[in-house]
């Protein structure tokens, strides 16, 4: 995956908020932050992920070879 700009992450993070996977609290210091953490709802997720990194993993080799034959197909 390619770099993420700030734009697609706020849009992104806001997304996950307004569902109730996370949280956003202003952090008071100098300079004023944010930070988000997960929900009990976003833990509950957390298993789902997991288990779909694992497939990702043991099928690694078959989805790059499917993006390479997608691009090349591009390219003609």
């Amino acid at each position: 995956m390619g770099s993420v700009t700030l734009k697609v992450l706020a849009q992104t993070l806001l997304k996950l908020k307004r569902s109730g996977l996370i949280m956003r609290q202003i952090i008071i210091r100098s300079p004023t932050g944010v930070e988000f953490c997960s929900t009990h709802l976003g833990f509950a997720l957390a298993p789902t992920i997991r288990g779909l990194l694992r497939w990702a993993a043991v099928h690694v080799v078959e989805i790059e070879k499917a993006q390479a034959r997608y691009d090349d197909a591009g390219r003609k």
